[in-house]
């Protein structure tokens, strides 16, 4: 029974990228990529809604492919522990994310992608190593670290058409998420002590 509930955690893994697909294959043959418009603009209250459809819109199918590696790999070693590193995560990179584009970004600029989240997900995997200190843990940090370190330089400014602000703040947001994560184990391992 376990193994079918880790099972279908992936599948939703795969649902939601395939969502991202159907997506953008819809804004390519119909809107001609008209939906980019609807993604998150930088301090204004007009558009607060891209906030949520921000993950869900790409530029193109590059932009897309490179986003579903990301999503795949990070996705799949967050759910090896279920859906609450997933949820932590998620939601801190969003939050980060959004907050950064919020604050950061150039004034009315619209951010695209899901990105964010991504490197939210990276950030996490490395930062729960350094708060829980188990072998699961480490090993995970240490190859995500090794085959997917070079991610480091997506938070620099300076790049054309890169939401560094978005990737900055995921960064961040995962960190936080991980933090939290930890907290709420070892509250939960206090408590069953007493």
């Amino acid at each position: 029974m376990k193994s079918l509930a880790k099972k279908s955690r992936y599948q939703w893994l795969l649902y939601f990228i395939v969502l991202l697909w159907v997506v953008e294959i819809i804004d390519f043959a119909i809107f001609r990529g008209g939906l980019n418009h609807y993604g998150a603009q930088s301090r204004t209250f007009d558009n607060l809604q891209g906030y949520l459809f921000m993950p869900f819109l790409h530029g193109d199918f590059t932009h897309l492919f490179n986003n579903t590696i990301g999503l795949a790999v990070f996705g799949a070693l967050l759910l090896i522990r279920g859906w609450r590193d997933l949820a932590y995560a998620t939601a801190g990179a969003f939050i980060g994310s959004s907050l950064f584009i919020w604050l950061l970004a150039p004034s009315a600029s619209v951010h695209i992608g899901a990105s964010g989240i991504i490197f939210g997900w990276w950030s996490y995997l490395i930062a729960r190593a350094f708060y829980e200190k188990n072998v699961k843990s480490i090993l995970i940090a240490t190859a995500v670290i090794f085959f997917f370190g070079t991610m480091i330089y997506g938070v620099l400014p300076g790049q054309a058409g890169i939401s560094w602000q978005g990737h900055l703040g995921g960064a961040v947001g995962g960190v936080v998420g991980a933090w939290a994560m930890s907290e709420k184990r070892s509250t939960k391992t206090r408590r069953a002590r007493v």
